[in-house]
């Protein structure tokens, strides 16, 4: 004897599985700077002659606070556990905060990486996933507006 299941009853077990996954935001820099801030920002480059306001300087979205997202960038190194990185600034342009002002804090992302990232270069892009917080971060180098408590640092693979 077959038993078959109800449409119904598929459709809530999927549902189920579907509640089970975590949902991945999927993060373009531009998404960290609020919306009325945009005009003066493009591409995470602030346009020759834009007059930066206090809110493009670093007002910061709320939005992803306590999501799970995929953000790609470039590491500024913070902390080591010998040759893995374990702390750092995620920028939007390699070679933020090093030898250039910093970009504002909406712009950078102090991560935590329990697991550590072997870097190679500072020119290396990376994508790193995890649980994002709205978070003022004082750093040494450049402070950050939010925070990555990050469960993977992968390298970018275009």
């Amino acid at each position: 004897m077959q038993r078959w299941m109800s449409p119904l009853a598929v459709y809530l077990g999927l549902a189920q599985v579907a509640l089970a996954a975590p949902v991945i935001v999927q993060l373009e820099w531009e998404h960290l700077i609020p919306a009325a801030s945009r005009q003066a920002v493009v591409r995470g480059v602030v346009q020759h002659g834009a007059e930066l306001t206090t809110e493009a300087d670093g007002a910061v979205v709320h939005d992803f606070d306590g999501e799970t997202v995929r953000l790609a960038g470039f590491i500024v190194p913070l902390e080591f556990d010998g040759q893995l990185v374990t702390e750092f600034l995620l920028a939007p342009y390699a070679g933020a905060c090093v030898h250039v002002p910093p970009p504002p804090p909406n712009q950078l992302v102090y991560v935590l990486a329990p697991k550590g990232f072997r870097l190679n270069s500072l020119t290396d892009a990376v994508v790193v996933t995890g649980t994002m917080k709205v978070a003022n971060v004082a750093t040494e180098l450049a402070p950050a507006g939010y925070s990555v408590l990050a469960s993977r640092v992968d390298r970018y693979r275009f």
